[in-house]
Formats: structure tokens, sequence, C-alpha cells
């Protein structure tokens, strides 16, 4: 029989002021956390390193923040 390969994952109260008003240091927080769920869901490093690469490459790229990515008026440097 395979073994169980579930988690549990400390939870807690979402804070009600912002963690950040920085989009920087936001959008570094929101990477970090979606690359741990990587880990948590069984990813493998592999994947998980060269998945982030990527994502570093595409943010160097754009040369801005994810919170701007989504803006509706974007302006070309």
């Amino acid at each position: 029989m395979a073994e169980a390969r579930l988690q549990v994952i400390a939870g807690g109260a979402v804070p009600q002021e912002p963690l950040t008003t920085d989009p920087w240091q936001f959008q570094t927080m929101c990477v970090d956390a979606f690359v741990a769920s990587w880990g948590a869901r069984g990813f493998s490093l592999v994947t998980i390193d060269n998945d982030w690469t990527a994502v570093a490459r595409n943010a160097v790229c754009m040369r801005s923040s994810a919170a701007d990515w989504s803006s509706p008026v974007r302006t070309m440097a």
C-alpha cells in the first residue's frame, strides 16, 4: 500500500493590516509563498529550481513589479 504524502500546514488568522504597502516587497512575498507551495504540494526540487529561474528571468525582462503587470495603462521605460 502506498504511503500517504499529505502534509498539514500551520495556518492562522489573516492580519487586518496589509503586510506591506511596498509593491516590490509584496511581489517578493508572493513569489516566495508560491514557490513554498510547490514544495508543500510535492514538486521535486529540480522542478522548483527550474521554474523559479523562469519567474526571475521574466521579472527582469519586464523591469517592473508584478503589481504593475495588471495595471490597465502601461508605460514603456
